[in-house]
């Protein structure tokens, strides 16, 4: 059997690391055609953790409350290199389908 605590923890560390790529590329001033291929994977990383997230809270997850607050601090970190990154690329002019902040 699949743990779902896995499934979320690993999915969130895989969307975390594309996104702490995507900021890195940014602040490096990539050329926002060269940062498509990475949005992409990015956001398919944050499709499977809203999936993940959605069978993880369907189920009883007693005794986890240390692995409920690390991945609260580590969804905390995604929203903001989100929103940093979005703000980032506002500013240098690129648009984004479906631009907005989380928070």
């Amino acid at each position: 059997a699949v743990d779902p605590w896995m499934q979320v923890e690993d999915a969130c560390a895989t969307a975390l690391s594309l996104s702490q790529q995507v900021r890195l590329h940014v602040d490096d001033g990539v050329d926002a055609q060269d940062l498509v291929p990475l949005l992409h994977r990015q956001r398919e990383a944050v499709t499977e953790l809203q999936t993940a997230l959605g069978t993880l809270v369907a189920l009883p997850h007693p005794g986890q409350t240390e692995r409920r607050d690390q991945l609260g601090q580590q969804l905390r970190q995604l929203l903001a290199l989100h929103d940093t990154s979005l703000d980032s690329l506002s500013s240098r002019g690129v648009r984004l389908a479906g631009r907005r902040r989380i928070r």
